[in-house]
C-alpha cells in the first residue's frame, strides 16, 4: 500500500483508505458485536459524498484547464 500511495495519483488511492471505514464497521459489527447506529450510517455518508463531490469538482476544473 505504501508503494502504492507513493506511485499513484491519490485520485487513484483515495477511494481504496476509504474502504476502510467500510471493513472497520464490519469488523465492529461481526467481531465485538457493535451495534450499527444512525451515527456510523450519516457519518459514511457524508464522508463518501464530500469525496465523490470533491472528485468531481476536481474533475470538472481539469477540463477547464485543458486548452
Amino acid at each position: 500500500m505504501t508503494f502504492a500511495f507513493r506511485e499513484a495519483p491519490v485520485t487513484v488511492t483515495q477511494p481504496v483508505t476509504f474502504l476502510q471505514l467500510l471493513w472497520a464497521t464490519l469488523v465492529g459489527l461481526l467481531l465485538f458485536n457493535e451495534p450499527l447506529d444512525g451515527f456510523v450510517i450519516l457519518g459514511g455518508v457524508l464522508i463518501m459524498a464530500s469525496v465523490i463531490y470533491i472528485t468531481w469538482r476536481e474533475a470538472q476544473k481539469a477540463k477547464v484547464s485543458k486548452p
